[in-house]
């Protein structure tokens, strides 16, 4: 049987403190993260007589599109509902999605050369997470694996700010171009973009001019 003060210790903090880390929720897919955070943090200082409570209080808080969405749902337990919240209104992108961020990233104003070529392994890597997701076979799987490879060369040496990208574009020797596309049809596992940046950095022909660019970022 329970004690007084277990009681006490295990429903510290009331109901209505709890309450106030949970905000409204409109179905935004940048709010959804903030959300589930601030939901996981009142039940994880709920007693376990608070947290149903909790939960049907967390559901009302739900608006416009989020709330439409669950309206004929039931959800036993808060995983249940964040689950679903997710799958619904998560950072959930198909194939397709990743292929047009591969082949849209641009160098941005005020970003060096190694901050764009890891922005560009992070969209190698999820697309290529992507089609090891899916049920691709193996016999497609090394050709696709390589395709994404090609892009993601593609990509870095023609979304260079136009001073850095037209001295790669143009200076780099037939030879360059070889040793940054063979290794890539070689490897099975992803490359990563940096080996191509110190390719391009010691290239004999724009070396000092391409070093001194970089520098001045």
């Amino acid at each position: 049987m329970s004690t007084k003060s277990e009681i006490v210790l295990s429903e510290q903090y009331p109901i209505q403190v709890l309450c106030n880390f949970i905000n409204p929720y409109n179905g935004s897919r940048e709010t959804l993260t903030a959300f589930l955070t601030n939901c996981q943090d009142a039940l994880d200082l709920a007693s376990d007589s608070q947290k149903r409570l909790l939960l049907k209080f967390i559901i009302s808080k739900l608006e416009g599109k989020a709330r439409i969405a669950c309206s004929n749902k039931i959800f036993d337990n808060f995983e249940s509902l964040r689950e679903f919240l997710r799958q619904n209104f998560g950072e959930t992108k198909h194939y397709s999605h990743l292929f047009f961020d591969l082949q849209s990233c641009k160098q941005r104003a005020g970003e060096s050369v190694s901050e764009f070529s890891l922005r560009i392994d992070t969209c190698l890597t999820e697309m290529q997470t992507e089609i090891h997701n899916s049920n691709t076979s193996k016999k497609d799987l090394s050709g696709r694996i390589a395709m994404t490879e090609d892009l993601a060369i593609h990509s870095f040496m023609f979304g260079l700010t136009p001073r850095i990208g037209n001295m790669v574009r143009c200076r780099t020797p037939k030879i360059l171009t070889k040793q940054l596309i063979s290794p890539l049809k070689r490897k099975k596992s992803r490359t990563s973009l940096l080996s191509l940046i110190q390719l391009i950095i010691n290239s004999q022909n724009y070396h000092h001019k391409l070093v001194h660019l970089i520098q001045q970022k």
